[in-house]
């Protein structure tokens, strides 16, 4: 008699705890449990996450494509006009497919993780010679005796090489910057 006393003792005591802690519910952002009062509120909460990712994707794409018409007049030195456009997409698509798996696969092993950084700094580095090398054929002479007036730089032709420098590598390196922040607050949200 006292042990089915006492399973029924804890039963009760089980029931009244789960019971407590359905009353005490409240938006947890660790465990994504919501109160009775919050429910309606859920489609908003996907509406703002939702609109956060699609801006953080907006300016990477952009980037993207314009880095892609960059390095695709870099591929056409040595190969044919369709083949240096599907490089210049593959290119694009590897280096931010990189970057994911880098930050999403946290399972790999040391030495993959290694091969891929080394990849994506190999992909980082070809993109900014392409957005380099295309930003450089299309400067314009009088915008940069502008910029050399302005900084008063008297180095020649040096200071197209150094315009060129900042406006080419600045678009990969942007680009794969806004991907990582996207998959951090993608990675983030997941785990809530």
């Amino acid at each position: 008699m006292l042990g089915r006393d006492r399973v029924l003792e804890k039963s009760i005591q089980a029931d009244k705890l789960k019971k407590k802690k359905e009353q005490e519910l409240v938006y947890n952002p660790d465990a994504g449990l919501f109160s009775r009062e919050r429910k309606e509120n859920i489609g908003t909460v996907s509406k703002i996450n939702w609109f956060i990712v699609s801006m953080l994707i907006i300016s990477p794409l952009i980037i993207s494509i314009i880095s892609a018409i960059h390095i695709y007049e870099f591929f056409q030195i040595g190969n044919s006009p369709l083949l240096a456009g599907v490089l210049a997409g593959a290119f694009e698509f590897l280096t931010m497919s990189a970057l994911v798996a880098i930050w999403e696969f946290q399972i790999l092993t040391k030495a993959t993780r290694v091969f891929l950084w080394l990849m994506m700094l190999l992909l980082v580095f070809l993109m900014i010679a392409g957005n380099v090398y295309s930003t450089w054929l299309h400067l314009d002479v009088t915008q940069v005796e502008r910029i050399s007036s302005l900084l008063n730089w008297n180095m020649g032709d040096s200071v197209s090489r150094v315009v060129a420098v900042f406006q080419g590598a600045i678009l990969p390196i942007t680009s794969l910057g806004f991907i990582k922040i996207l998959v951090n607050y993608i990675i983030k949200r997941k785990g809530n």
